[in-house]
């Protein structure tokens, strides 16, 4: 695939149009969330929201990692070879970390944007919107040393958050006004 650089991140084609929307805009895909289910090759990771009722569910990172050791993360991950589209990324990680069944009626919003991992790619930032009393079945699986649920603003204000996840989780809150 052919690189171009717009300012100083290298987008890989086919994406190019999207993504240079995306830098210039932080286009919200409200419009195209259909594009979530669908194969992506230029995705590489998907994080993001789930709800449940007023609050989301967080991950205390644990100390063993060397990306924010001891963060609150939000749920996602990057993309593994059999995960056919973003939507199979996030439904697998929000298993894998939190014993959560998310189904594609749950997603209620999709941003995609640059990802700061991988330079020339792309992530997006979900929301998921579960039954009331879901966090029953919620279980911490092999990352993080436990879940929490805090309201968004809890989320965005907490010092231990990651920044760029803050800052996403406001433009969500933006984008209902």
């Amino acid at each position: 695939m052919a690189q171009e650089v717009v300012g100083s991140i290298p987008i890989i084609r086919p994406r190019i149009k999207r993504v240079r929307h995306c830098l210039a805009f932080l286009f919200w895909y409200d419009e195209h969330m259909k594009e979530f289910f669908q194969p992506d090759p230029a995705v590489t990771g998907v994080k993001g929201l789930v709800f449940i009722g007023e609050k989301t569910i967080g991950m205390v990172r644990d100390q063993n990692t060397t990306d924010h050791p001891g963060f609150i993360d939000m749920l996602g991950g990057g993309t593994d070879p059999g995960d056919a589209t973003p939507f199979a990324t996030f439904a697998r990680e929000v298993d894998e970390e939190a014993g959560l069944h998310i189904s594609e009626g749950d997603i209620t919003y999709a941003r995609l944007y640059p990802s700061i991992k991988n330079p020339g790619t792309a992530t997006y930032f979900v929301v998921a919107r579960l039954a009331a009393g879901s966090e029953a079945g919620m279980q911490l699986g092999d990352e993080g040393t436990k879940l929490v649920l805090m309201t968004p603003e809890a989320f965005i204000a907490d010092a231990k958050g990651w920044d760029f996840l803050q800052e996403r989780a406001q433009a969500y809150l933006d984008s209902l006004k």
